[in-house]
């Protein structure tokens, strides 16, 4: 009796092999494979296995493993592919699986074209598959040399050759190398450095936002423009504002070759020497002027933190320190008997190493305004600081501008008016009950969204003063040295 094989049909396909090969498409390999299997008998196409758009250098492929794991749990015990480079262009490790791996688990492994069937006599003593490996190996490496080339050219020429745009930005529809503004996630990015030049810890920035219902980046990618990003988180967090706030995209200069894979089998990416960053300036539009984000990178480079209850850094907070034994002075707030109370102490003094244990926050606030009151009227003038204070109130309501509101407003009225659409054409019978139930379920969370936004930006907003800005202070303040509570030095940054 004929033994008869269960056989798996593995197709791989990767962006190495060109968009236009249609011998190398997915259904080009199937239909291949489907024909030879009707001029055989003994062999019964059990499953597929497809990789679309996967490397061959390497095995870590999905549906790879998922027919490894049928061969161990007995499903298959037979492979089928369109030719040899289809199950790999890695030399080594192709040539595991089919003289080692295939034989040793009984498995019968075909392939089509190149006229290879481990059930053939002479086989295991062909010179034919180490040498087809070999050549596949070759081409890999070359192909990978091309499009390596092709890249770092496209890089030197100023085109955007990442997968997806930077938060903030959207591929140009006209030419997919060039970056345009994506008009509501670069507003959200405009908000982001105005937050943290007025003193917002990233911490406390990624939970305004996430209370006030915006989304965070891969997930706006993924409902605004339909990528297929997996494992995306539902949150903004601290880390994810602050690599926003470093990244130089937004001020219109476009980095890119960061990082580089030393060897084209090995996963892991290493940074390179930044001379060797592909730089190239005004490529697209700037989302913040280069003075801010030169001024929030100082700034958010300075260490501090936030206390538990407070939504801001302290303005003076890493400026701070002891001038006994030269630790940094960390502030803290208490409140007792109703009445709140805001000190700094030596972080030494907790150590037992030094005696300088507070001083009041409101004396330091005060003799700071003094010192940086003369510095601002002698270079600016009263005039000048008026504008400026008003500039940064200014800064200080940018959440709750005009612009979004109506948009947000305008949306909220789209949706009920789909939601009064979709009742009445139920009431008609134009769509199912459940059909209606269904889409109105995906509208009122949209709805609420809206909603949630429009509650955030019509929050009160505060007014912010230049002397007690932790962006000014950070500015212009090198140091804040406390001996003792009546004597404190401020070291500036520049001298008349």
């Amino acid at each position: 009796m004929t033994d008869i094989y269960r056989a798996a049909a593995y197709l791989r396909l990767s962006k190495d092999d060109g968009n236009t090969d249609e011998s190398n498409s997915i259904q080009s390999q199937r239909k291949i494979i489907n024909e030879f299997i009707k001029t055989k008998t003994g062999i019964v196409l059990v499953n597929e296995r497809a990789d679309d758009g996967y490397s061959g250098v390497n095995f870590e492929r999905p549906a790879f493993k998922k027919m490894l794991r049928d061969i161990e749990n007995g499903v298959i015990n037979c492979v089928i592919v369109k030719d040899l480079s289809r199950l790999g262009r890695n030399y080594i490790e192709a040539g595991y699986y089919i003289e080692r791996y295939f034989p040793s688990a009984n498995v019968r492994f075909i392939a089509v074209t190149d006229c290879i069937d481990s059930l053939k006599n002479g086989y295991g003593d062909s010179l034919i598959i180490p040498f087809k490996n070999l050549l596949n190996d070759s081409y890999s490496a070359d192909i990978s040399a091309k499009i390596k080339a092709s890249l770092d050219m496209k890089r030197k020429n100023g085109q955007f050759i990442g997968a997806f745009a930077p938060y903030g930005y959207k591929k140009d529809i006209n030419n997919k190398n060039h970056l345009v503004k994506d008009k509501y996630s670069s507003f959200v990015v405009c908000e982001i450095f105005t937050l943290s030049f007025l003193g917002i810890s990233c911490t406390r920035i990624a939970e305004k936002l996430n209370n006030t219902g915006v989304l965070p980046p891969k997930e706006y990618a993924r409902e605004e423009f339909g990528f297929k990003i997996e494992n995306t988180a539902s949150k903004w967090s601290g880390a994810e504002v602050r690599a926003i706030l470093k990244n130089e995209v937004y001020t219109g200069l476009l980095v890119q070759g960061r990082k580089s894979r030393p060897k084209k089998k090995k996963k892991k990416y290493s940074l390179k020497p930044e001379k060797m960053w592909f730089k190239s300036y005004d490529t697209h539009e700037a989302v913040i002027n280069k003075s801010l984000f030169n001024v929030v990178n100082r700034t958010i480079k300075i260490l501090a933190r936030t206390a538990l209850d407070r939504t801001e850094f302290y303005q003076f907070s890493g400026l701070l320190y002891c001038g006994i034994c030269g630790n940094k002075m960390v502030h803290h707030n208490i409140t007792s008997g109703g009445k709140k109370y805001e000190y700094c102490m030596c972080s030494g003094y907790k150590k037992g190493i030094c005696p300088n244990k507070t001083a009041d926050s409101k004396i330091i606030t005060n003799a700071v305004r003094t010192v940086f009151n003369l510095y601002a009227r002698i270079y600016l003038g009263d005039k000048r600081i008026k504008q400026v204070n008003r500039k940064l109130y200014e800064l200080s309501s940018f959440l709750n501008t005009e612009q979004e509101l109506s948009e947000l407003n305008k949306k909220k009225q789209n949706i009920e008016d789909i939601l009064s659409s979709i009742d009445f054409d139920c009431k008609q019978g134009i769509i199912s009950k459940k059909d209606a139930e269904d889409i109105n379920k995906f509208y009122l969370r949209e709805k609420t969204k809206a909603e949630k936004r429009i509650t955030g930006c019509l929050k009160d907003e505060k007014i912010y003063d230049l002397i007690c800005q932790r962006t000014a202070a950070a500015e212009v303040i090198n140091k804040i040295i406390i001996y003792n509570k009546n004597l404190i030095e401020i070291e500036m940054k520049f001298s008349f």
